[in-house]
């Protein structure tokens, strides 16, 4: 999952039963060493291998309009709800610490594919306009500060520079805000990348017939599955702009959803430097 939970292999292969009573689990994550269960009633957050202690909370949603999905960070989570609410939580205390919000937001649409989270921004794909990524602050809500091109675009906007229609988007997840970028993939399956607050420049198109990618949770890497091969794309620190791609010289089975899955990037073998299939080369 997400982030993984870390520990040895016998940790991952360990079953524990977790019972709600009668309540109905409504929604689940997991990922960055937490396991998150939502219920008709409350949130419960396990820091595993401790599964009898976990942090409750009951004020996040109603019960009239209960959540609908999960998606994790390293120290926040967004939920989304019946209601149509956008909420970005902290684990440890359980206080909504904004509700984002922007004209034509859809958040009945989204999914783990196009809602992004780090600690200090989400990203969420535009249903109302399918060529923008929206990115706010984690801590206010508001659109994210931005260096930007004139008056070109909205604050807290990532566009496509051909106007195509974004499918799906990750944030990396090392360094601060100014370091933060964003992959996203294309109604074609073309993975591109742009700074977070950097909006001069435009993004750049990485590579074609991308299956699926996924940020490492601790290193400034990234690793993009395309024709059945696996590549890392990896950044010299968090805060530089074009990366150096390796094949990785073993890898598992293609995973089902970029937005499911952080690899371990730090444990992979890494084969000598390469271009992957399909690579546009940066300008």
């Amino acid at each position: 999952g997400g982030g993984g939970l870390g520990g040895a292999e016998d940790d991952l292969l360990a079953e524990e039963r977790l019972h709600f009573g009668q309540e109905k689990v409504l929604a689940t994550g997991v990922g960055f060493g937490k396991v998150v269960v939502v219920t008709q009633r409350q949130t419960h957050v396990y820091d595993p291998p401790e599964w009898h202690q976990p942090k409750s909370y009951t004020s996040l949603f109603q019960q009239d309009m209960p959540v609908k999905l999960v998606v994790l960070g390293p120290k926040v989570m967004a939920t989304t709800d019946t209601a149509g609410a956008l909420k970005v939580v902290a684990y440890d205390t359980g206080r909504v610490l904004c509700q984002p919000k922007f004209q034509g937001m859809r958040a009945e649409l989204l999914s783990r594919r196009s809602l992004a989270v780090a600690d200090d921004c989400v990203a969420v794909v535009d249903h109302a306009s399918m060529s923008s990524v929206r990115v706010f602050d984690a801590n206010t809500g508001k659109p994210l500060s931005q260096r930007r091109r004139g008056d070109q675009g909205d604050m807290g906007t990532i566009s496509h520079p051909q106007g195509g229609a974004i499918s799906e988007v990750g944030l990396s997840l090392v360094g601060g805000i100014s370091d933060r970028k964003a992959c996203f993939v294309d109604a074609n399956r073309d993975l591109y990348l742009s700074p977070c607050a950097d909006q001069t420049r435009q993004p750049i198109k990485l590579c074609t017939m991308c299956d699926s990618f996924g940020w490492s949770a601790t290193l400034a890497r990234f690793a993009v599955f395309l024709m059945a091969s696996c590549w890392c794309g990896a950044f010299r620190t968090s805060a530089s702009w074009t990366p150096t791609f390796c094949r990785c010289a073993s890898t598992r089975s293609q995973p089902q959803s970029s937005r499911t899955t952080r690899w371990p990037l730090g444990s992979s073998p890494l084969s000598a430097e390469g271009s992957p299939p399909g690579l546009v080369t940066a300008p």
